[in-house]
């Protein structure tokens, strides 16, 4: 038996909210899933059950870590032995509209090699065309390891292994926010101030929504050639 019921639908007034209230001897809140303007997604959800004392959701405590030791096996290319620090880049998301040019995470992948960084492919269920994409795009040289992982707690782990992440609006990118790393995350079709993930260090980059924009990342990189925020 529920103690709480929270609806989240487009219409509060609906007849299928109004048959739940009926069936149900436990609190409905029909919540409207749209966001007031500017107001964050996940902080208008929590409003729901504002008046049930409930946690910020940049307070909620983190699950325990097992270590922080990324399995071997969950590389590719790579005999996971380097010691330069790592840049984890995610170039997928659960939806095309946001994935920006391969070209531009090619990029990414040559100018940290260049600066003796370690970049790494993180490659999900649905990345593996994306990630191919980007690897043909790079320089011979400079082919970059790839991470893939069959389970959440090991994406975790590899994330709090990184000196700083570099992806697309996504899942893994709220995870890397919510985990303290180090974070710029890239906007195309999305608007950060109701989806950007929550954290301490978290940068959103909002790129063209046009397609005009240009491949190379230029708000990466600081005035000296070295992407910004990857230095020992």
């Amino acid at each position: 038996r529920a103690d709480l019921i929270v609806l989240f639908s487009h219409n509060i007034q609906s007849t299928y909210v109004k048959n739940l209230k009926s069936l149900t001897e436990c609190p409905v809140i029909a919540w409207d899933i749209q966001p007031p303007y500017n107001s964050h997604i996940a902080v208008h959800m929590a409003n729901s059950i504002a008046e049930k004392h409930f946690q910020s959701p940049e307070e909620l405590p983190l699950p325990p870590f097992l270590s922080r030791q990324t399995p071997k096996k969950c590389f590719i290319n790579s005999d996971n032995t380097k010691k330069k620090p790592v840049i984890a880049l995610h170039p997928g998301s659960g939806s095309p509209h946001k994935i920006v040019d391969p070209e531009y995470f090619a990029h990414l992948v040559d100018i940290s090699q260049q600066n003796n960084r370690r970049p790494v492919l993180i490659q999900g269920p649905a990345d593996a065309d994306v990630c191919r994409e980007v690897m043909e795009r790079t320089e011979p040289h400079s082919k970059p390891d790839i991470f893939r992982s069959g389970s959440l707690l090991q994406l975790a782990e590899f994330l709090r292994s990184a000196r700083e992440f570099i992806g697309n609006d996504s899942g893994v990118a709220h995870l890397a926010g919510c985990l303290g790393v180090k974070s710029k995350v890239l906007f195309k079709t999305t608007d950060p101030q109701i989806w950007a993930p929550l954290g301490p260090d978290v940068e959103s980059i909002e790129i063209e929504k046009d397609g005009g924009y240009e491949s190379r990342p230029r708000h990466l990189w600081g005035s000296d050639g070295e992407l910004m925020g990857a230095k020992p």
